[in-house]
């Protein structure tokens, strides 16, 4: 049996961290080491991973300045000696199976990674450990690609292992929420060996009302556009036939922001996102018009947002939206920072 590096890089998590460990050190598969890398949190993550690892010698903990999930995953790959990587987030849980199932399914074959089904809860929700058939399926690369795109599978690296030596020309790209997108596509570029995957569902992800890319905060909106941008290269460069699927994904999900301006908190969406975006689709309006399975008032709403004229009145439009709201909450604007 070889060693298993399990990655989980640490960011003020403490209310879930015990959980997650705990789920780590009671694997059935048993050469594991645990790497937790304390990404300078300021509550008692960083004391609870010294504490695990005073009770468990497969736990390494680093402590660090903050630098975000990235670099922080940059550092566990530099760091594990394992033959194999798997990364896991720290609010999140893994089936005692996790490691077992996705290393056997790897072990002796030449494929690049095992891929397991992702259990997605809702923070507090009592969780279901389900009983699956660990039925297999072997794809391509490019189709595993594909799939991704139109969101018939995770993004995610989380639901994953690897074999240390596919990782040794890529990493995450820095300061750049999303990350997993663009991830995603360098696997895609790099390898061709074929992907293994399961249908057991073996990891748990908690789905946090706070966490920093569900609640569409600013960077996460600026940082996709950048995403989908490498995406649409990277499918020009490498597999021109998924150009279209590519092309959607890269428009339609951050036009969802702006098409919800009415719900949540999106109508703090900030003028470099909307920039950002309305380049995007001047950039490719040509290519995306010709998509015919888009609905059509949708289609006609996102080739009108990326005129030029468009983005002055929408501008417009927005702060007195956001004048509107506040009168109707009570906010001063300047004395909370939001400004208009």
């Amino acid at each position: 049996m070889e060693l298993v590096s399990i990655i989980v890089p640490v960011y003020n998590v403490e209310k879930y961290l015990s959980e997650c460990i705990e789920s780590l050190i009671n694997q059935t598969y048993k050469e594991i080491e645990i790497i937790l890398i304390d990404d300078g949190s300021t509550d008692f993550s960083g004391k609870i991973c010294d504490d695990y690892s005073k009770k468990d010698q497969r736990i390494k903990v680093i402590h660090k300045n903050n630098e975000g999930l990235s670099q922080t995953r940059n550092m566990g790959i530099e760091i594990a000696i394992g033959n194999y990587i798997c990364f896991v987030d720290s609010d999140d849980i893994v089936s005692p199976r996790y490691c077992e199932i996705l290393y056997n399914l790897l072990n002796d074959t030449n494929y690049d990674f095992s891929v397991c089904n992702t259990y997605r809860f809702i923070d507090g929700e009592k969780i279901e450990l389900l009983n699956n058939k660990n039925l297999t399926t072997v794809i391509s690369n490019r189709d595993y690609f594909s799939n991704q795109i139109n969101k018939k599978t995770e993004f995610g690296v989380w639901n994953k292992l690897f074999k240390k030596q596919s990782l040794n020309n890529i990493r995450f790209k820095k300061n750049k929420l999303h990350e997993d997108v663009i991830f995603s596509a360098d696997l895609f570029i790099n390898l061709s060996n074929g992907v293994i995957i399961t249908d057991s569902q073996l990891y748990y992800y908690r789905q946090r009302e706070n966490s920093i890319v569900h609640s569409k905060s600013q960077k996460s909106c600026i940082d996709f556009i950048y995403a989908g941008r490498y995406l649409i290269k990277t499918s020009t460069d490498y597999c021109p036939e998924l150009n279209k699927e590519c092309l959607f994904y890269a428009i339609n999900y951050p036009w969802s922001f702006v098409d919800n301006i009415y719900l949540q908190r999106s109508f703090f969406l900030n003028k470099n996102f909307l920039e950002d975006l309305q380049k995007l689709i001047k950039d490719y309006k040509k290519e995306y018009s010709s998509l015919v399975y888009i609905d059509k008032i949708k289609k006609n709403r996102i080739m009108l947002f990326g005129s030029s004229k468009f983005l002055y009145f929408f501008n417009v439009y927005l702060r007195l939206l956001r004048v509107y709201i506040y009168r109707i909450l009570h906010i001063d604007p300047y004395k909370d920072g939001h400004g208009v």
